[in-house]
């Protein structure tokens, strides 16, 4: 089974083109942190660099993705080769979406879901 998932946030804006049937393909960077305790006891953290690529209705969804957007996607992993003007052969591995879910919600939060909703009113609670 070849199925990844990720969540993290977008390095750049979302690169946007056409093919020449009209088909929209989206591509960008994913930049996945993982914190972790190394073996004299200090915390690391190690942050991998997804290149992604989604295809029409994918790519509508993550068409207006800025720098720093959190998005979350499945899918799966391609290795593809090219050969540049000097036949030097090149390997790009990156992830076809299935799925994607792009917040663009900009906020000051620290991601946790502690602050969603709080506007600071106080209000009373009729229970």
């Amino acid at each position: 089974m070849n199925e990844v998932y990720l969540m993290g946030n977008l390095t750049k804006d979302v690169e946007i083109r056409y093919t020449k049937t009209n088909k929209m393909v989206c591509t960008y960077t994913v930049a996945c942190s993982e914190r972790f305790i190394a073996g004299d006891g200090t915390e690391k953290e190690v942050t991998a660099f997804v290149n992604c690529v989604s295809w029409n209705y994918d790519a509508e969804k993550v068409v207006h993705g800025k720098k720093g957007n959190r998005i979350m996607l499945n899918g799966r992993i391609n290795t593809r080769s090219y050969e540049d003007s000097n036949n030097n052969k090149h390997y790009v591995t990156e992830v076809i979406t299935k799925n994607v879910v792009l917040d663009t919600f900009k906020s000051n939060s620290t991601g946790d879901f502690e602050s969603f909703g709080n506007d600071n009113k106080s209000e009373e609670v009729p229970f």
